[in-house]
């Protein structure tokens, strides 16, 4: 039986910066409910895919389709619309309006009828938020700002969810909360795609995940077969060293990854 159409498709993918390919040819896939992650060590070109997919950095050259359907071209500001939504790295919520004020904000391309179920669910996800609903965005805590901008990027209904290094800047207990919200969210059948350089809590959210590199893809597979992978654990996830090669020095762990 053949494998349905994947429900987001990154084809050919290259991004260039003055001259310079970040990212080259890469392709990936999500298929519906699945959390896929793209992990890598700093520079590997993981928030540039990320990003382009969200319409935010200009495609060099390939496609990037949404069921079946080409983003490449179309402005940001109407991605959403089409069903795909970025939570970005550093959080980015306006810190000055409410905590309600940035919900409202995230489900601009629903009906009133719409926002005020998604808000419910948030609530429902997040008691913390609306706890301080009325309260400043800026005067939350890391953790609570990162779950202010995943239930805004939720008020969007979206098919699938963009998330760029959710665990950043995070205490470690709260890395754990978070991560356990995508676990959540991954069983209530929410299509994830997630960028991240925590490598080992990654894997163990993930469906599937590719690992980036200079710009390539260099491994995929599922995510429990590359944690379990000798050059993964050595490169991403601090579990030895990789192997001598001829003529050089071992290399070790990237700490950056």
């Amino acid at each position: 039986m053949s494998q349905a159409a994947p429900l987001l498709a990154v084809i050919d993918l290259t991004i260039t910066y003055g001259g310079i390919r970040a990212v080259e040819q890469v392709s990936l896939t999500l298929q519906e409910g699945e959390l896929v992650a793209l992990i890598g060590a700093n520079g590997a070109g993981k928030s540039s895919t990320l990003r382009a997919v969200a319409g935010l950095v200009p495609i060099a050259a390939g496609d990037v389709r949404l069921a079946g359907e080409s983003l490449r071209g179309v402005p940001a500001h109407q991605i959403p619309r089409r069903g795909l939504v970025l939570v970005p790295e550093g959080r980015r919520v306006f810190g000055e309006l409410s905590v309600l004020d940035n919900l409202y904000l995230g489900g601009y391309t629903r009906t009133p009828e719409e926002r005020e179920a998604g808000l419910e669910r948030v609530f429902a996800l997040f008691p913390r938020l609306k706890e301080r609903a009325r309260q400043a965005a800026g005067t939350l805590s890391g953790g609570e700002q990162q779950m202010l901008a995943i239930g805004r990027a939720l008020m969007a209904n979206p098919r699938v969810l963009l998330l760029d290094e959710p665990s950043l800047g995070l205490a470690p207990v709260v890395v754990e909360q978070v991560f356990d919200l995508l676990r959540r969210l991954h069983a209530a059948g929410v299509s994830m795609l997630l960028v991240e350089q925590n490598a080992r809590m990654a894997l163990a959210v993930a469906d599937r995940a590719y690992v980036l590199q200079t710009g390539r893809i260099v491994m995929a597979g599922p995510a429990a077969e590359l944690a379990a992978s000798d050059a993964v654990r050595a490169r991403y996830l601090g579990a030895g060293r990789m192997p001598v090669p001829p003529g050089g020095a071992a290399t070790g762990p990237d700490d950056s990854a």
